[in-house]
């Protein structure tokens, strides 16, 4: 799908503030309601709205520990990968899991209320799922920039 200026308006304005009414994005873009309406529907049915989120404070959740870690697989072979991705889809403590290149297989960005927590999923779940060999934790201190705006880089 290509994207055209007012497009990439209405993707900016969404991803600031989600919850914006209707009536007053196709004010900012300037276009009619029922324009601006069509054009975020056009986006979605194309998946490059692909939903729409809460975000939530951690601690407000009882989330006290941010952790990053590096998982390294025994073998590197495509069903032991496979199996792995599989495995850590429905465990709600890991946000993210990203498959990235290096020294380690996979970044997984994991959230527990206090390191007892963390500590009982390391035991509990992370080290039963199939395949690892290695596990390097990282904990967070401090988050100095969050954001789930996606920057646009397309040619109107």
């Amino acid at each position: 799908m290509k994207l055209d200026k007012i497009d990439q308006q209405i993707l900016t304005l969404l991803q600031k503030q989600g919850r914006m009414t209707n009536a007053k994005l196709s004010k900012q873009v300037g276009l009619s309601a029922a324009s601006a309406l069509e054009r975020v529907k056009k986006l979605e049915r194309a998946g490059v709205i692909n939903g729409y989120h809460a975000g939530v404070d951690y601690s407000a959740v009882g989330i006290g520990l941010v952790v990053l870690v590096e998982v390294t697989l025994a073998r590197h072979r495509q069903d032991a990968v496979k199996q792995f991705i599989e495995a850590v889809q429905p465990v709600e403590q890991i946000l993210d899991c990203h498959h990235v290149s290096g020294k380690a297989d996979f970044l997984l960005h994991v959230v527990a209320k206090d390191i007892a927590h963390y500590e009982d999923f390391i035991l509990e779940t992370l080290s039963a799922l199939p395949g690892l060999q290695h596990i390097e934790s990282m904990v967070v201190l401090s988050t100095v920039k969050q954001s789930d705006a996606v920057p646009l880089y397309v040619e109107p």
